[in-house]
This record gives structure tokens, sequence and C-alpha cells, in this order.
């Protein structure tokens, strides 16, 4: 450094404290959370390449990153690729068993394959974590299945005890889809 101005070396000295700076512990995850961000932007547009290469960035740099193995669930289901994308969302929830949008997506695709007891159990563990969410979930398949009355069941216990516009929602496509119009009327009044 003997050729450096002093402004220079206070430059240098700079650059290299910054760098030390951004390899602590805890920056990696502001990194992974910056590429997975570009990836959620990629995946809005579309760009499905560009996002699992930003998902994945966001991974190596924090493997459990639980938004970042989200992302690359949906771009397999994007792709159409079912089977990978809900071994994808089986390891987002693995990461996060609170992160409800991975469950809600596993239960459509196993009903897409047509493999309702399959969805039924993603819906069971979810009730753990979210008890309306998974609920209603559940009745969701009781729907795919026939099962009407099952699913109207749910709809009215959850209904009952919150009063949540998208319960009564779901509930009088239920009674529309047993052929009750005036139930599902009054549902929406």
């Amino acid at each position: 450094m003997g050729g450096l101005t002093h402004s220079s070396r206070m430059l240098f000295t700079i650059a290299i404290a910054m760098a030390a700076i951004m390899a602590l512990p805890g920056c990696g995850g502001r990194r992974a959370d910056q590429a997975r961000q570009m990836g959620d932007v990629h995946l809005e547009n579309r760009n499905l390449s560009e996002a699992l290469a930003k998902y994945e960035e966001a991974l190596e740099k924090e493997p459990d990153n639980a938004l970042a193995q989200l992302g690359v669930a949906h771009v397999a289901r994007l792709r159409g690729e079912s089977e990978d994308a809900i071994a994808e969302y089986e390891k987002a929830i693995e990461l996060d068993p609170a992160l409800t949008e991975a469950y809600v997506q596993t239960v459509r695709l196993h009903l897409l394959l047509d493999k309702p007891a399959e969805a039924a159990a993603v819906a069971d563990r979810l009730t753990e974590q979210n008890s309306t969410v998974g609920r209603m979930l559940r009745a969701t398949v009781h729907r795919a299945a026939g099962e009407i009355n099952e699913a109207i069941a749910i709809l009215e216990a959850i209904r009952d005890e919150s009063g949540d516009a998208n319960v009564r929602v779901d509930l009088a496509q239920a009674y529309m889809q047993r052929g009750d119009a005036a139930a599902a009327e009054t549902e929406l009044r």
C-alpha cells in the first residue's frame, strides 16, 4: 500500500471493513432475503428460470429460508411438475410448520392429482398449526370428494365460532353444491 494516497488507503480500509461486516453471521440472512425477494419478482413476472436461480441462491446463503423454499415449490408448480412441487412444499413446511400457503398449495396439488386421502392428511396437519384454515381445507377436500354434508358441518362449525366472511362464502358454495340455493342466499345476507 506504499504507493496509495491517504484517501485511497482510507477507502481501501473501508472496503475491507465492509467486506468483513458482510461476512458476519446475520448478513447472509439479509442477502438471502434479497435474493428471495428478487426471486419473488421474477416469479410474479413468470420468469421461472430466473426465479428458481434466485431462490436457490437464497437457499445457498441460508438453507433454512422457508420462504425461498416456498418459492422453489411455486416454480415447480407453475412448470406443471406437481409431484416435485409437493415435495418442495413439504420441505417448506418442514422449515416452517406455520407456513399456511405451503399446506394450501399441497392440498390443491393432491386434489389435482386425485389423491384426496393425501390432501386430507395435509389439511389435518395444518389444523394443528391453524385450526380455522386447516378445517376449511378439510372441508374443501370433502367437497372435492363429493362429501358435501361433511363439508357443510365443518364450515357451519367454523362460521359459528368466527363469523368470518370467507367461511360464509365457502359455506354458501357448499350449500349450492348440495342444491340448497335458499340456504346459500341466507348465508350471504
